[in-house]
C-alpha cells in the first residue's frame, strides 16, 4: 500500500502568493475592460442623445431644455420606470441636465451640461437661452434689480448671449410683456431694442421678452424674465400711532412707542430721532418690524 502525501505548508504558501498574484494582474485588467466598454456605452449615447436633440430643436425651435424634456416628448427613452437617464460610468442620473443647442453654419449643434437641478422651463431660458435682459437708469448705466430700487423710470434692454451673437441680425419677432404689451418685427425692431418701467410711487412688475430668429432651417425662439421693482413713495409715521407712556420709564425717560410704514413699497430700513428739523448728520438705526420703540428724556423730537 503506497503512502498518499499531502501539500506541504511551503507548497501551500507557493499556490496561495501564486493566486495572489494573478488576482492582482486580472482585477486592474478586468476593471480597465469594463471602464472601456462603459465609456463606449456612454459616448454611443450621448451621441444619439444629442443628434435627437438637435432633430428637436428644429421641430420645436427651442434652444434650451433637459433630457427630461426629450424623454417626456419621446426622442429618446429612459433607461427605467422612474424616468431616469443613466451615466454608465457613475450611475449617475442625468434626466436634469441642460441641452443647448445653436445654429451656425446652416446646421444645428447640440451641447450637454450636467446639471443636478430640475430647472422649469422659465429658469432654464433664463439661465441659458439665447437672449438676457439688462436694465440701466435714465443716464443709460446699467443698474443691479435684485432689490426694490429708488428710480422713477428704467429700461429694460436685452442683448444675445455668447454663442449666439450671430443670430442678432436673423431676430424676425420680439415681443414685450409685463405691462403694455409691444410687438415688433423686422421692419421695426428698433422699436424693440428697450422696455420702459415708470411709477409715481411704487410698482413690483415682471417684464417678459420672447425673441423669435428665422434661419434656413426654420424658426428658433427663446424667452427670458426679470422683475422690476421700483419705489419713490417716503415712508411716514402712521396717524395715531404715537403712544406716550408716562408709567413704564427707565432711569427717568419715557416710553414712546410708534410705527412706520411704506405702504406697499419696500418697507422702512432705517429711522433717526432729532431734536432738530434737519435730518442731515442724523445718526440712523435699523428699523424693526412693527412699532417701534424708543426711550426719550422730555421734549420735542422729529423721525427722520
Amino acid at each position: 500500500m503506497k503512502n498518499k502525501k499531502g501539500f506541504t505548508l511551503v507548497e501551500l504558501m507557493v499556490v496561495i502568493v501564486i493566486l495572489a498574484i494573478l488576482a492582482l494582474i486580472s482585477v486592474p485588467i478586468y476593471t480597465g475592460i469594463r471602464e472601456n466598454v462603459n465609456n463606449s456605452i456612454y459616448e454611443a449615447k450621448i451621441k444619439e442623445l444629442l443628434t435627437k436633440a438637435e432633430e428637436y430643436a428644429e421641430e420645436s425651435g427651442r434652444v434650451v431644455f433637459s433630457i427630461k424634456t426629450l424623454i417626456e416628448n419621446g426622442k429618446i427613452s429612459a433607461d427605467n420606470e422612474t424616468g431616469e437617464y443613466k451615466d454608465q460610468r457613475s450611475e449617475r442620473d442625468m434626466s436634469c441636465d441642460v441641452i443647448n443647442v445653436k445654429y451656425e453654419d446652416n446646421s444645428y449643434h447640440a451641447n450637454l451640461t450636467e446639471s443636478d437641478v430640475c430647472y422649469e422651463e422659465e429658469e432654464l431660458e433664463n439661465l441659458y437661452g439665447m437672449v438676457e435682459l439688462y436694465v440701466t437708469d435714465e443716464a443709460g448705466n446699467e443698474i443691479d434689480t435684485t432689490d426694490w430700487q429708488k428710480y422713477q423710470k428704467v429700461k429694460v434692454q436685452y442683448r444675445m448671449k455668447t454663442g449666439y451673437e450671430n443670430l442678432k441680425e436673423n431676430i424676425k419677432e420680439i415681443l414685450w410683456t409685463g405691462g403694455e404689451e409691444r410687438i415688433c418685427n423686422k421692419e421695426n425692431l428698433e422699436k424693440c431694442a428697450s422696455y420702459e418701467i415708470e411709477t409715481t410711487s411704487v410698482r413690483n412688475v415682471k417684464v417678459n421678452i420672447r425673441v423669435t430668429v428665422e434661419t434656413t432651417g426654420g424658426e428658433l425662439f427663446s424667452s427670458n424674465s426679470k422683475e422690476i421693482k421700483l419705489d419713490i413713495e417716503k415712508p411716514v409715521v402712521l396717524d395715531g400711532s404715537i403712544i406716550l407712556n408716562n408709567e413704564v420709564n427707565t432711569s427717568g425717560k419715557r416710553k414712546v412707542e410708534f410705527e412706520l410704514s411704506d405702504g406697499s413699497g419696500s418697507g422702512v430700513k432705517e429711522y433717526s430721532l432729532v431734536a432738530n428739523k434737519t435730518c442731515q448728520g442724523a445718526s440712523y438705526k435699523s428699523a424693526s418690524d412693527g412699532i417701534q420703540t424708543e426711550y426719550l428724556n422730555d421734549g420735542t423730537y422729529y423721525i427722520c
